[in-house]
């Protein structure tokens, strides 16, 4: 998240990089990726890629050293990113990274000279395993009490707020909020000055913690047993009504549906449209995108095969997540409406297009067009794994351990989907489904925008073009899976590219970039940050 001069700004921060100050590093924190294992591609070596993944220290607030001019344009605003930055408790490591403990940082890029800051989102479960020194709390991935303690994840479905996706500033002046996202429960809110910690974020109550599952009977049962809502870890900016969109989600358990409710803010924090509607599946996507007319989610096929050992408190639900194979990705749109404000309006209808099998991790963004026979094209566009790299089933099984293990995870490749709209929105059709062209062999992950771009109309085939540029992490050329070594930017009008990479083994790791809208001009700053393994700095 970005905070800007005027008091209101935003980027995604979902980078999974850490290495601000010294590491404090588990006792086994080696066991699966060591220095003796093949460096991946000859990309980096796996020693320098496992300390990607050692747990930080607090830091700050403590000035940086400057090589260069800062831009006028970002001079005096903060750059915030939120990840997982603890991975252990007791010399136990956690059993995925995904289940780390998060941590926002703050660089101030001040007039007197920019400063840093890094503290842990203390989330109620962090505090009491911090005080005990041992896993308390069981968390997504499988990461869960051990030893004497193994019988309390028995028919024990709560879930640890992890508070380590994104970090997401928004409002203006004295309404200003800064929240640490989670994909599995709700924000916490952090003092935008000093990080420090203010509790759950809950909108005055409307939204209830808990285990995002409802039974469907009552209210008070599910208050009772513990289950509430989830809240989006990636929200999006509409730059022309000046709204942060939102949504959070439960699940129908027995009807294997899942509820989104859509919520629009505006400046102030005040409600200013809430859509509702229900998903075919309860596995709800985590990352969505909006136009001027939709919002629009992929649906990646999975079932959910662990129901009873996460019951038996065996293993975390995402370990009990399978992917269908050959089953077709469905993109569903949903119609914007500033109508739709209450729990009594009704729910919205889908439009439903099925593409072939892939699998969406994130969307950068995307674009509409109106047609003169008054249809609409909804271009997305996303970073995601071809039908080839899901031939193991299991969800994201090759990330757990230490490190993720470039040997057995896909390559991810930037994606280009165009949905045609009907005249009145009574159907749409698939138009075209694929690899964006340029980056056929390009390993990617994380793209995005300059958000002033999101939400528009364009009238015609020019227009629709004139945003131009997407930016996202870099890995390789090469057709084959690796860590992020620098940075790419893809014309989306024409195909060219240009890159900017760090040497091959050489211990740097490139960071999910943040696009910062120029104010002076047209085009974006890009604040990007690099880990270098050796060093163990940051920069």
């Amino acid at each position: 998240a970005v905070r800007d001069r005027g008091g209101c700004g935003r980027g995604r921060g979902r980078g999974r990089q850490w290495a601000a100050g010294r590491r404090a590093t588990a006792t086994d924190a080696s066991s699966a990726v060591t220095a003796a294992a093949p460096a991946w591609h000859g990309l980096i070596d796996p020693d320098d890629w496992r300390h990607a993944y050692d747990t930080v220290v607090e830091f700050g607030p403590a000035l940086v050293e400057v090589d260069g001019t800062i831009p006028a344009d970002v001079l005096g605003g903060t750059l915030y990113r939120c990840g997982p930055g603890n991975f252990e408790r007791g010399d136990v490591r956690y059993n995925h990274i995904i289940d780390g403990d998060g941590f926002v940082y703050a660089i101030t890029l001040g007039h007197s000279g920019p400063t840093a800051l890094g503290r842990f989102v203390r989330t109620a479960e962090f505090v009491e395993e911090e005080a005990n020194d041992k896993i308390m709390f069981r968390s997504s991935f499988g990461t869960q009490p051990g030893g004497a303690d193994k019988w309390r994840n028995v028919f024990n479905v709560k879930l640890k707020n992890l508070a380590n996706t994104t970090a997401v500033f928004w409002g203006k002046g004295e309404h200003a909020r800064l929240l640490a996202l989670f994909e599995a429960g709700l924000p916490y809110k952090l003092s935008p000055d000093t990080l420090e910690t203010h509790g759950l974020e809950t909108f005055s109550g409307e939204l209830r913690p808990g285990t995002a599952v409802a039974l469907g009977f009552g209210s008070a049962v599910d208050e009772a047993l513990g289950f509430g809502v989830q809240h989006t870890a990636h929200p999006h900016v509409d730059p022309v009504r000046r709204r942060l969109v939102a949504w959070w989600s439960q699940i129908a358990a027995l009807e294997g549906t899942a509820r989104i409710t859509v919520r629009e803010w505006d400046e102030e924090w005040k409600p200013k449209a809430t859509t509702k509607f229900d998903l075919p599946t309860e596995l709800v996507p985590h990352d969505f995108c909006l136009t001027a007319s939709f919002y629009v989610w992929c649906e990646n096929r999975l079932t959910f095969e662990g129901r009873t050992a996460y019951l038996m408190g065996l293993q975390g639900p995402a370990e009990g997540l399978q992917i269908q194979q050959g089953a077709p990705n469905r993109i569903h749109l949903v119609a914007r409406s500033d109508a739709g404000t209450g729990a009594d309006d009704g729910l919205a209808p889908l439009l439903t297009v099925e593409t072939p099998p892939w699998f969406c991790i994130h969307h950068s963004h995307a674009e509409e067009q109106l047609l003169p026979d008054g249809a609409r094209l909804i271009s997305v566009y996303s970073a995601g794994w071809k039908e080839e790299g899901l031939v193991s089933g299991s969800f994201l099984s090759a990330w757990a351990g230490p490190a993720p293990d470039f040997q057995v995870i896909a390559s991810t490749y930037y994606w280009k989907t165009v949905v045609r709209v009907a005249a009145g929105g009574a159907s749409a059709a698939l138009v075209e489904h694929g690899v964006a062209k340029g980056l056929e062999t390009a390993c990617i992950d994380h793209p995005h925008v300059d958000s002033r771009i999101e939400a528009r109309i364009a009238s015609s085939d020019a227009e629709a073009g004139a945003s131009r540029y997407c930016f996202m992490s870099y890995s390789n050329d090469d057709d084959v899976s690796g860590p992020p070594l620098g940075w790419l930017r893809l014309d989306l009008a024409t195909g060219a590219t240009a890159r900017w990479a760090t040497p091959r083994r050489g211990g740097q790791i490139a960071e999910e970039l943040v696009v910062v809208p120029k104010a002076s001009s047209a085009g974006s700053w890009l604040l990007g940050m690099l880990s270098d393994a050796r060093r163990e700095q940051s920069c």
